[in-house]
């Protein structure tokens, strides 16, 4: 299975000083985690959380480069979303509304994982930027 965590361009500066992928807590519900996603196209609610209007074509044009980080899935401690809802504090209408959201914008919830725990770079498989030409090019990072 290839996995990835999806984010922006002005990101990886602290990405690459920190050297790891942090857990943060979401615009839509109350978890610190790190999301993860199978889709290998894009995430569409990294997009939206800047305006439901802009895909990573529309984010290119406006100067935000869509990144993209692929985890080796076997160094992680990954959990399906579908299986983390069964055993979190979060109502269940706000579970049911982040995923209808979610859909609407065109991601499906049944490609997410989360994890708890920080992820090093170390773990990584590569770094990845979209280009001009509408495609992902690999920038960085090291085959662990």
């Amino acid at each position: 299975m290839k996995i990835w965590h999806y984010t922006l361009h002005p990101y990886l500066e602290s990405l690459l000083t920190k050297g790891v992928i942090l857990p943060s807590k979401s615009y839509f519900i109350e978890l610190e985690v790190v999301w993860l996603s199978i889709n290998s196209k894009w995430e569409e609610t990294i997009t939206n959380n800047i305006s439901h209007l802009l895909n990573k074509n529309g984010l290119f044009k406006l100067g935000i480069r869509p990144l993209r980080i692929e985890i080796n899935p076997d160094l992680v401690k990954l959990q399906k979303w579908s299986d983390v809802i069964e055993h979190i504090d979060v109502s269940e209408e706000s579970i049911k509304g982040l995923e209808s959201l979610a859909r609407q914008w065109g991601a499906n919830p049944d490609q997410w994982y989360i994890t708890y725990e920080a992820i090093p770079l170390e773990n990584c498989i590569s770094i990845e930027i979209w280009d001009d030409k509408k495609k992902w090019i690999v920038i960085g990072y090291k085959p662990q």
